[in-house]
Order: C-alpha cells, then sequence, then structure tokens
C-alpha cells in the first residue's frame, strides 16, 4: 500500500538512543520519502511543511 502512495513525504527519525534501530530509514526508502534525523530537522531553518487535500478521483483510488 505505502508503494502505492502518490505524495511527498518526509520520515522524522525521532530515536535517541546510542544504538538506533534504523526503523525509520527502512520506511522512508519503502515510501519513497525523505529521511531526517531530529538533529538534521533542527539545523533546517527553511523547513515547512504544506498539507494539501485529495482530490476526489485521488480519494476513490484509495
Amino acid at each position: 500500500m505505502a508503494q502505492l502512495m502518490s505524495c511527498n513525504a518526509i520520515v522524522v527519525d525521532t530515536e535517541t538512543a546510542a544504538q538506533r534501530l534504523g526503523q525509520c530509514e527502512e520506511l522512508a526508502k519503502i515510501l519513497g520519502a525523505r529521511y531526517l534525523s531530529l538533529e538534521e530537522l533542527a539545523q533546517n531553518e527553511n523547513f515547512s511543511i504544506v498539507a494539501e487535500a485529495l482530490s476526489p478521483q485521488r480519494q476513490r483510488s484509495l
């Protein structure tokens, strides 16, 4: 199902343990999403999120 999504996605890794599981990186790969750690997100001053409603046609296809 995730591979059928046609939207831009960002996965933010909130893991803080010394030994990370890496599940967020894998999820980002599956979704075709951009992967960011919390540290990267905090350093990016120009980051913004834009949400758009799905078209009725796109809603029916899900």
